[in-house]
């Protein structure tokens, strides 16, 4: 019986195919979505009207509550193609911050995610994410040595310090940050070894802000507290996820964008039978 020849063309695109669909995560848990910025997606059109070096004037926000889009104030936001995740996309900063402009949530929880790595040039503060509330109230995360956590407007206050992990230059981490107004619970940490602690007789304070809600800055455009570095995904939920909701999470983080090990071995098989075949 003769046997069919095998079709190595046909293997080699149903190869590449699975390859290309296997590297297009999926956020399942948008709920309560404040912000979303997403590196392979700046400009709302799967980046198609960017080029490689151009500098990033507004990063469209993704999220589902209706916060404005990120607009740049001053230095420059750099896209690549590769200097993110796996090798996709990212926007590398130098002395710039994305502000929302005016009050973009009143919320008293939130959980935040940051997938970053930080440079050797970055402030002190090495601000991710910066809010001031009514009184003395504050929000601050941050990769530099002053640590990430809040203050109410009472002056109640803690922060979590920074530990080597957090810090590390030229690493690509996910982080995460949680405030729960409820308790006065915060963690902060890279995602799996958070670090907790609980501010005493914190009273919920809302993060209305007389200033623009600021991302990888501090609201004035001090540079000594900018976040310099390559940002590939932020998300900043309004409320403090559940287990269920946080394993939904960080699944696609853990995802983004690196193909699936079954698809590179599934190119790798097609390399092999072709050499076999010459």
């Amino acid at each position: 019986m003769m046997m069919k020849p095998i079709d190595y063309a046909l293997i080699l695109t149903t190869a590449v195919a699975s390859l290309g669909s296997a590297s297009a995560a999926t956020l399942t848990y948008t709920t309560g979505l404040d912000v979303w910025l997403d590196s392979s997606d700046i400009d709302g059109a799967g980046n198609t009207t960017l080029t490689e070096g151009d500098n990033i004037g507004t990063w469209t926000n993704k999220g589902t509550t209706g916060a404005n889009n990120a607009t740049r104030n001053g230095g420059t936001a750099s896209f690549s193609t590769t200097s993110g995740v796996g090798g996709g996309a990212g926007v590398t900063l130098s002395n710039s911050l994305f502000q929302f402009g005016g009050d973009f949530t009143d919320s008293t929880s939130y959980t935040m995610y940051f997938m970053v790595e930080r440079s050797a040039t970055s402030g002190a503060g090495g601000t991710l994410f910066n809010d001031y509330g009514p009184g003395n109230s504050l929000l601050m995360v941050r990769t530099g040595d002053s640590g990430s956590g809040a203050r109410d407007a009472g002056g109640d206050q803690d922060y979590i310090a920074n530990g080597p992990s957090v810090d590390v230059d030229d690493t690509l981490l996910t982080l995460k940050f949680t405030l729960d107004g409820s308790t006065g619970d915060i963690t902060w940490g890279p995602v799996g070894s958070t670090t907790s602690a609980t501010i005493a007789n914190y009273d919920g304070t809302d993060f209305t802000t007389d200033h623009p809600t600021t991302l990888f800055g501090f609201w004035d455009g001090n540079n000594s507290h900018d976040f310099n570095g390559t940002i590939s995904q932020v998300l900043i939920y309004d409320h403090v996820l559940d287990a269920g909701q946080q394993a939904q999470v960080e699944s696609y983080l853990a995802s983004v964008p690196e193909p699936s090990s079954a698809a590179l071995l599934g190119l790798g098989g097609v390399a092999l039978l072709l050499r076999r075949r010459k």
